[in-house]
């Protein structure tokens, strides 16, 4: 319903296949979607088509199941988008009404082994917001860091983009994001169907 947050859930929940065509097919699957123990609903993730939130760039295919501290939901974290030689960035983009939204991203780095390997550029609306932001430095491994940004938007659309820092050993990642607003301001966070599938040429497969 308009002025209801968006959550997403972020990578994982879906499949490659290559088919006669040589097309590269990219599956969401049922029952991606998740509601947390507080009853709030996580969507699955999605790519970007006109008339709808979603991401462009990335491979959204990360899945990792580890004990994860800082949540009473690691589910949520097992799932990643993470960026790759032919991927180097990705972008989510939101549809909103103008007005101000609070943006807070979802990390819990699952690999690094001391701080300063992982370290992460994003950037909102056109402008830098984290700089070499090092969620392993932030709060340990294995564990939610939740940055978060009030944002005023403007143009009718919420645009965030996630890079490694020039610096950075590591590719950068995210595993969840709320878009939260201030007031009846956001349009209805529509997802597509659980069974939506993408096709891409089999080279662009990440």
């Amino acid at each position: 319903q308009p002025g209801q947050p968006l959550r997403v859930n972020v990578g994982g929940f879906s499949t490659w296949n290559e088919n006669p065509l040589d097309q590269a097919v990219k599956c969401y699957r049922p029952g991606a979607d998740y509601t947390d123990g507080a009853g709030q609903l996580w969507l699955h993730d999605q790519e970007f088509v006109t008339g709808t939130w979603g991401a462009v760039g990335g491979n959204g295919s990360g899945l990792r199941v580890a004990t994860i501290s800082g949540t009473a939901d690691p589910s949520l974290f097992h799932s990643y988008r993470y960026t790759a030689s032919n991927a180097p960035s990705f972008t989510y983009k939101i549809p909103v009404d103008n007005g101000g939204y609070t943006l807070r991203l979802g990390f819990a780095d699952q690999w690094s082994t001391a701080a300063g390997q992982r370290l992460i550029d994003v950037q909102v609306e056109g402008q830098a917001w984290l700089t070499a932001y090092d969620p392993y430095a932030v709060v340990g491994p294995a564990t939610v860091a939740s940055p978060s940004l009030h944002v005023t938007v403007t143009d009718g659309l919420l645009e965030f983009t996630v890079a490694p820092n020039a610096a950075s050993l590591q590719p950068a990642f995210l595993n969840v994001f709320e878009v939260l607003p201030d007031g009846s301001y956001n349009q209805p966070p529509v997802a597509q169907a659980d069974a939506v599938c993408y096709f891409f040429p089999a080279a662009s497969r990440r």
